[in-house]
């Protein structure tokens, strides 16, 4: 190319020399072309200044009208409305138990009376029947007493009081609501990162693990269970003689976790360190306890069995509310946890009559047990047991034995696999920030995500 040329004319082939030059995109160009260049130049910069004010706009939408906030809001009015409404339903157990106990002192009252009145009118009585009538008075005065004196106790370990007593659980409103930020595209990252503490396990412990906010459980032996706070101190070992740990899930409507093994269930109270077996949940003709998950007063149980059912029982009288039989064929729910009180995750084995079986993530439907986002396909010559859910678009699968994690995003399906540094046994989500990971050499990895 003629560099005396214009670059305009000279693409239309015409003959104009150049005179400017463009600092930009070094072409240079006669009079007529460079003004047009220019022109061409300041229309970018019109669409970019448009662009800009649109984006200022977005901002100040944002600002004024911010959907998380929003979220708040109804979240906010939700609760209130159902702490009122349980409030209400109380008090109408309250007054309704207060009027039947007040109608049975009433007749009781009436029956004294009618012996006093009788006895004062034929003198027919003893020092016996003095004493009998001022036994039957006070005792009746002692019931109203404790029913004018009923107080509130935050305390559950009684099962049998005298008098009324209201029940307050206590609830951690920080764990109610939370902020999580979007930073799962950094795990691989953070995992490739020192821990930031490390705590040692007895060699001969199963792998059983779960956390509260507050405490992490762990099998620290054959007979010993070690709780700890959230960040691995404060060190407390429990008696433990009921072999090896299936799965351990947290029940903050009771204080405790919930331990599953092969033949039975106990809970560990996490204020006294009471280990109890919960002997209303019986194996029945299944061949043995798998899994737990608990949520609120619910509390799913699956069983070591293809086909297992899925078992839902209410924590507070541990009473098997319903019975699911959703498989058919050669399929065992490996692993189950809760997303929220609506939907939960299950990790799915199916028997393929191969070498080597299929395993499958799913969302589903709480209620049924319905799937409700199409099932995400896992390695076939891979095992897997535990995986724990980050949101409801990402879960971290651990593959049995194995020095890598796949992170799952459950709304477009893709599979991200992050090396670490050693092999894994299993892994727990403490709070929404935490993550705990139980090492073939016998450690627990802390790690914040």
């Amino acid at each position: 190319m003629n560099t005396n040329i214009c670059y305009t004319c000279n693409n239309a082939n015409q003959i104009e020399r150049a005179i400017l030059v463009c600092d930009g995109c070094k072409h240079r160009y006669c009079q007529k072309h460079y003004e047009e260049h220019r022109q061409h130049l300041r229309n970018e910069l019109d669409v970019t200044c448009d662009k800009r004010n649109e984006v200022q706009n977005e901002l100040r939408d944002l600002t004024n009208s911010p959907k998380l906030l929003n979220d708040i809001t109804q979240w906010e009015q939700e609760m209130i409305a159902k702490i009122k409404e349980t409030a209400n339903n109380i008090r109408k157990e309250i007054n309704a138990f207060l009027n039947e106990k007040q109608s049975e002192i009433e007749v009781q009252i009436q029956y004294v009376t009618k012996q006093l009145c009788r006895t004062r009118e034929n003198g027919n009585y003893t020092e016996q029947d003095l004493e009998q009538w001022n036994r039957e008075l006070e005792k009746l005065k002692n019931d109203i007493h404790q029913l004018s004196s009923s107080s509130s106790s935050s305390s559950s370990s009684s099962t049998e009081r005298e008098n009324i007593q209201l029940e307050i659980r206590q609830i951690d409103w920080t764990q109610m609501i939370q902020v999580i930020k979007p930073r799962y595209n950094q795990i691989n990252i953070i995992l490739n990162n020192e821990p930031k503490r490390k705590i040692p396990i007895d060699k001969s412990a199963h792998v059983g693990i779960e956390a509260s906010d507050k405490h992490r459980l762990y099998q620290d032996g054959e007979k010993k269970l070690s709780l700890i706070d959230y960040a691995g101190g404060h060190k407390q070992s429990i008696e433990w003689n009921y072999g090896n740990i299936y799965d351990i899930c947290w029940s903050l409507l009771l204080n405790s976790f919930i331990i599953v093994t092969k033949n039975n269930l106990y809970t560990v109270n996490v204020s006294n360190l009471d280990v109890s077996p919960i002997r209303q949940i019986r194996l029945d003709k299944n061949p043995g306890f798998s899994r737990c998950a608990c949520f609120r007063q619910t509390l799913i149980i699956t069983y070591c069995m293809w086909t297992s059912p899925i078992d839902e029982y209410d924590t507070r009288d541990w009473k098997l509310a319903k019975r699911l039989n959703i498989f058919e064929n050669k399929i065992w729910p490996r692993c189950i946890r809760f997303i929220n009180e609506t939907f939960v995750v299950m990790l799915v084995e199916i028997d393929e009559g191969t070498s080597h079986n299929s395993c499958t993530l799913e969302i589903r439907q709480q209620s049924n047990m319905n799937v409700i986002i199409q099932s995400i396909s896992l390695e076939k010559t891979i095992s897997y047991s535990y995986f724990v859910c980050l949101s409801n678009d990402h879960c971290i699968i651990l593959p049995d034995g194995k020095n890598y994690l796949l992170i799952i995003n459950n709304k477009n399906q893709q599979q991200t696999k992050t090396q670490y540094k050693e092999k894994l046994t299993n892994l727990i989500m403490a709070g929404c920030h935490h993550l705990v990971l139980r090492t073939l050499s016998n450690e627990l990895h802390f790690h914040d995500i």
